[in-house]
């Protein structure tokens, strides 16, 4: 941005040379195309009649037509805008600002360069127009924008790879599995039997983990994560409904073995203190950093993780819970399916997987059965669609709890698109947050 030093006109970060040599190129070599489309988009000109001029290009290529100096002249003209991008005699003139063809994709560049460069000074503006204002709270306007520049700075090469590279990737990873380089599990929850029935947790899925309240979901979550973190997986957990002294205090009450009551209440004897500096202490080492800000939108969601995982990396995301997360829509319904197609979506960009929390309808409650099915998940069948695994908890401690099993929880596999479906029994410590596998998982369908 610059003064033209003629009218005192601040001129945005351009460079239209670099659009003029794109375009005279494409004129002439109208097959470079798609080299160019990868790279940039109509809106990333500065000039309005070079946004015209490359949308026609491209749309003429969309419909297998030869975008050369006569057709792209028609295509505007049939379109009334061959006089504002000046005319015949103008499209002509870009053909005399190519040099060398090759060089295509370093002023593509340029122009992707100018076009963030411009975005960038829009959301420094608009968070200037924000902050005088004051119609929105500085943690709403941080999240909003936070996701603007993610957007703004985002790299724009094509993520495609040949069949070959791939098969090297993939070659690459077997072998380490082979040879214990690399994990055969993913990230492993830490319960062996679970990670023998999943594969552990798996980049790019999204995992559902689903109960009625009071069965433990927080808690095998909170395990799942301190699990991870043990073994070096970077872990950030959203605490929509749990504050992060509780969770922390959970913590330390299952590293020590001391109960989370009397931790809460003070209760503790010099004999206590060794165990609870040691769990403390122990603590503190894990890579496992929390947010428990309340009804956070999608957006804020994504945002956040992106921004944690560009400062120290992300292995492992966990949301608790999805319901309390928040979305566009006012129907409950089509508000859950953005969330859940959002925790995918953020999952696939950043290739880890994301554990996520949900409740189940109360409808399970009017069944002799309780023990939950895919078709109770609350307010939305696309929870089900969007998750690599579905798994649910459930304990007769609910709904009795003088039950026999009243200390069993059972984790049921309904889904699990690259592997087999299944139950496993858990222990539950409920005074010390503690899950603990008891039988090794049943291999009948479930």
């Amino acid at each position: 941005m610059f003064d033209d030093g003629m009218t005192g006109t601040i001129i945005p970060p351009q460079n239209i040379e670099a659009e003029q040599a794109v375009l005279g190129t494409l004129l002439i070599k109208p097959k470079s195309v798609y080299q160019a489309m990868a790279l940039i988009c109509s809106d990333d000109f500065y000039k309005d009649s070079h946004k015209l001029i490359f949308g026609a290009i491209t749309s003429l290529s969309a419909k297998g037509v030869n975008p050369d100096l006569v057709s792209v002249a028609d295509f505007l003209s049939t379109n009334s805008d061959l006089n504002k991008v000046g005319g015949p005699t103008y499209l002509a003139s870009l053909t005399e600002y190519v040099q060398i063809t090759g060089r295509i994709k370093n002023h593509c560049r340029i122009i992707s360069d100018k076009a963030k460069a411009r975005r960038f000074i829009s959301i420094a503006q608009d968070l200037q127009s924000s902050c005088y204002e004051g119609k929105e709270s500085i943690s709403d306007i941080t999240n909003r924008l936070s996701s603007d520049f993610i957007t703004a700075s985002k790299e724009d090469d094509s993520n495609t790879q040949t069949i070959s590279e791939i098969s090297d990737n993939v070659m690459k990873e077997i072998k380490g599995k082979c040879d214990g380089s690399i994990s055969p599990y993913g990230i492993s929850t830490g319960i062996h039997d679970l990670d023998e029935l999943t594969g552990g947790l798996q980049k790019t899925d999204l995992i559902v983990l689903a109960a009625r309240p009071g069965v433990g979901k927080t808690t095998l979550a909170l395990n799942i994560a301190t699990n991870a973190a043990q073994k070096g997986s970077k872990v950030l957990f959203f605490s929509l409904e749990m504050s992060k002294e509780k969770l922390v205090r959970k913590q330390i009450s299952s590293r020590s073995g001391i109960k989370d009551k009397v931790l809460l209440r003070g209760l503790l004897n010099e004999s206590s203190w060794p165990k609870i500096n040691g769990a403390v202490k122990s603590l503190k080492n894990l890579p496992i950093t929390i947010d428990d800000s309340s009804a956070l939108h999608i957006n804020q969601i994504q945002a956040r993780a992106k921004l944690q995982d560009m400062r120290t990396g992300i292995d492992l995301i966990v949301v608790d819970y999805l319901g309390l997360a928040r979305g566009n829509s006012e129907n409950k319904t089509q508000e859950t399916t953005e969330i859940s197609a959002g925790l995918k979506a953020l999952a696939k960009d950043l290739k880890v997987p994301v554990l996520a929390l949900a409740q189940l309808n109360r409808s399970v409650e009017s069944r002799t059965d309780k023990r939950p099915q895919l078709s109770d998940l609350r307010d939305s069948g696309s929870i089900e669609q969007d998750a690599s695994v579905v798994a649910f908890l459930y304990s007769e401690r609910v709904y009795d709890t003088s039950h026999p099993d009243a200390d069993i929880t059972e984790l049921a596999i309904r889904k699990n698109r690259e592997g087999e479906t299944g139950m496993i029994k858990l222990s539950f410590d409920g005074a010390t947050s503690t899950f603990m596998c008891i039988e090794k998982y049943q291999e009948e369908q479930v």
